[in-house]
């Protein structure tokens, strides 16, 4: 959808802060104990760290709490690696740089967390529909299957060199072992039975994640991957029962922290598919042909998507006519008109719009505000072009998108007095009181395209605009075929 959509949002710029965080803790990790960097070294690269994790809250707010949990685990298990003992040193040193690190992270953050405010920050159960398994395997699958087979892979090669004798005197872990086992197995046939079809999935892996992240002798590299893992499959467990208030159902939840998952088991399928490649040739042939033909054929799927979804795209063109193009404007050289609600008095002229918009931004200097007109029904419409495509302030945007950002009372009242004192502008008869809204927001210029011409014709109060410019309120700063289009404010 992102890259789809060419979405340059929050979550898209956020992306390789997700990445530099992981690279981060994967790099303190594997120095852990045969460090070589002077001090002054170790604590710039924990700054480097900290900072990059901590202006996540401002860039894209959902990610900050996974990469907290993340670096904050991460370095505290180096740290262990490093020490494995508790002294008065190793505790200094924990406090020195785990404590540091989450002590810097909240300072670079400190004006955000000063000036910025939100209602949306409380977690509620989640009551409505949950995750279908298909749906689970068609977003995650691929993944998952070089992750799994990642599991399968370490575990076999660790049996491989346990003998039974090994296991005398182990009666009492084994039997804790196989309870646990069957009592995880439980829960996720419980959560699978009830309707949380994909724990049936992820559950019994994080169970087998965390059996191999303890075994003797694992590799580091390896238990950061088997961590990338089990965060990721215990975030889409934990959105299956918890949303944040004030969601669109659970759209963002899922959306924000699905893309975390994404990158992350992106990187560990990335490593599992490279240690498999790596063994490969001990591998029965059999089993390797089976294996390729598996994976090749998921990835074959996988990657249509891309060639799909561009096609689905296309299906809801303005006009397949547009050639292929950069330019998110062109599509108006090839519509004459469209009508956005029904019982539209006039059709929006698409020509017309794009001349007004071409003349805004080659014509207006510096960033006066304008004023446009408001939607009608629904949000995402027609309404806020003008600044959309042209960068200048006008009195509000998408209504929804402005409170959404101003949550605390009274300032979604104050988004919806500026709607409603749009639509009066537009809809007043009274010169006068027109003039008074421009004053108010300092206006200065006026859009009355065909947009606005059929938006508001049945008020009445677009006779006005004449009389403004007889009086010398407005005058005209551009026309087409003698119809003002954009009025400038005296």
């Amino acid at each position: 959808f992102t890259f789809l959509y060419a979405d340059l949002h929050a979550h898209m710029i956020a992306m390789p802060l997700i990445l530099f965080a992981a690279i981060f803790v994967f790099n303190e990790l594997m120095l852990a104990k045969n460090d070589r960097r002077a001090g002054w070294m170790q604590f710039l690269a924990l700054g480097l760290g900290a900072v990059s994790v901590g202006m996540s809250k401002a860039v894209n707010t959902w990610d900050w709490p996974t990469l907290m949990i993340l670096s904050v685990s991460g370095l505290g298990y180096a740290w262990w690696l490093a020490s494995r003992k508790f002294s008065r040193e190793s505790l200094l040193m924990l406090l020195l740089r785990v404590g540091g690190f989450i002590a810097l992270t909240m300072l670079v953050v400190l004006p955000y967390d000063l000036w910025y405010a939100t209602a949306f920050n409380e977690l509620l159960p989640w009551e409505g529909g949950k995750t279908r398994l298909w749906s689970y395997l068609t977003i995650h699958g691929l993944f998952l299957l070089l992750v799994a087979a990642l599991l399968l892979w370490d575990t076999a090669r660790w049996l491989r060199n346990v003998y039974v004798r090994e296991l005398r005197g182990k009666a009492n872990w084994l039997a804790v072992g196989l309870v646990a086992a069957g009592v995880l197995g439980m829960i996720a046939l419980y959560a699978y039975l009830g309707g949380d079809r994909m724990v049936i999935v992820a559950l019994p892996m994080i169970a087998w994640i965390a059996v191999l992240f303890f075994r003797p002798g694992q590799s580091r590299a390896m238990q950061f991957v088997l961590v990338l893992v089990g965060l990721s499959l215990s975030i889409t467990i934990g959105v299956e029962f918890f949303v944040l208030s004030g969601d669109n159902g659970r759209q963002n939840m899922v959306f924000k922290f699905y893309i975390q998952v994404w990158l992350f088991l992106s990187v560990a399928a990335g490593a599992a598919l490279a240690w498999l490649l790596s063994g490969f040739e001990r591998w029965r042939p059999m089993l390797r042909n089976s294996f390729f033909v598996v994976v090749g054929l998921l990835l074959f799927v996988s990657l249509l998507f891309p060639i799909m979804a561009t096609r689905g795209k296309n299906f809801f063109r303005f006009s397949h006519e547009v050639p292929a193009t950069l330019n998110g404007m062109t599509y108006m050289e090839y519509v004459d008109t469209f009508a956005e609600f029904p019982g539209m008095t006039e059709a929006i002229s698409l020509d017309t719009e794009h001349a007004t918009i071409r003349w805004l931004q080659e014509e207006i200097e510096g960033s006066p505000v304008i004023i446009e007109a408001q939607p009608g029904r629904a949000t995402y419409q027609w309404g806020g072009r003008m600044t959309m495509y042209t960068g200048l302030p006008s009195v509000l945007g998408w209504d929804y998108h402005q409170t959404q950002q101003r949550t605390l009372p009274p300032m979604p009242q104050f988004v919806r007095q500026r709607a409603a004192n749009i639509n009066a502008f537009y809809t007043a008869t009274n010169t006068n009181t027109a003039a008074r809204i421009l004053r108010h927001y300092g206006v200065e210029y006026v859009i009355l395209t065909h947009y606005e011409r059929s938006r508001y014709a049945e008020s009445g109060g677009l006779a006005k605009f004449d009389a403004m410019v007889e009086a010398g309120m407005l005058e005209v700063a551009f026309a087409i075929d003698e119809v003002p289009m954009v009025y400038r404010v005296n």
